[in-house]
C-alpha cells in the first residue's frame, strides 16, 4: 500500500517522506535572536519524546555553540505544544534569578503563551526581552508586537507529498530517501 510520511520520520520504516529541516529552522530562530544582541536565550522545547522537538532544539544548541555561548540546561524547558503550558513555563523562566533575555518557542502557539506571560510581568518586547516562534501562523502578524517566526510552508509540503504519493503508486523503486525542505525565518518586530 502506498504511503508518504508528512513532517515525520519513523526509523526503519522505508517509505517516502516530506519533511522540513527542523534543525536548520531551530538554528535560524536562535541565530536571529543572537543577531539582535540577545545572549541568554531560553527555549520552550516541546515534549522530549517528539522528534521535531529534538531537531529544533539541536538547531538551538548549534547556534549557541557557533556564537560560543554555553548551553544552560536551566534555560531548556520541555512542555507541551500549547499556549497554556508555554505560559506557565515562561512564568517560571521570568521568575528566575537570572532570567533569559530572549525566548525561542518551537511553535507559534507556545509563543502566544510566552507573550502573555511576558506582558503580564510588565516586560516590553523587544526592549526587555526577545521572542521568536516557529510555524509562521497568521496569529504572529495579529499580535502586538508582531512575532518573528520560522516559516513552515504547509501548502508547499502538501503538494510535494501528493506528488510523491502518486509517484509511489506507479513506481516500485525504493523512494525512502524522501524530501527535506529548508525553512526561512520571517522577521517582524520581535
Amino acid at each position: 500500500m502506498p504511503m508518504v510520511m508528512f513532517d515525520r520520520l519513523i526509523e526503519n520504516v522505508k517509505v517516502p517522506s516530506v519533511r522540513l529541516d527542523n534543525k536548520d529552522g531551530g538554528f535560524q530562530a536562535t541565530e536571529h535572536l543572537l543577531e539582535q544582541g540577545y545572549k541568554r536565550i531560553a527555549i520552550l522545547a516541546g515534549p522530549k519524546n517528539l522528534g521535531i522537538s529534538n531537531e529544533r532544539m539541536e538547531g538551538y544548541v548549534a547556534a549557541l555553540k557557533k556564537y560560543k555561548i554555553k548551553v544552560d540546561p536551566d534555560l531548556i524547558i520541555h512542555c507541551d505544544f500549547n499556549q497554556d503550558y508555554a505560559y506557565i513555563a515562561t512564568k517560571e523562566l521570568l521568575n528566575m534569578k537570572r532570567r533569559p533575555d530572549a525566548i525561542f518557542t518551537i511553535s507559534d502557539r507556545m509563543a502566544i503563551g510566552a507573550m502573555l506571560a511576558i506582558k503580564e510581568k510588565g516586560l516590553k518586547m523587544p526592549h526587555d526581552i526577545g521572542l521568536v516562534g516557529f510555524n509562521n501562523e497568521p496569529v504572529t502578524k495579529l499580535v502586538s508586537p508582531q512575532i518573528s517566526s520560522v516559516d513552515q510552508p504547509a501548502f508547499e509540503l502538501g503538494k510535494i507529498a501528493a506528488k510523491l504519493f502518486i509517484e509511489s503508486m506507479h513506481n516500485t523503486e525504493d523512494m525512502s530517501n524522501g524530501f527535506i525542505l529548508k525553512k526561512y525565518i520571517t522577521k517582524r518586530k520581535i
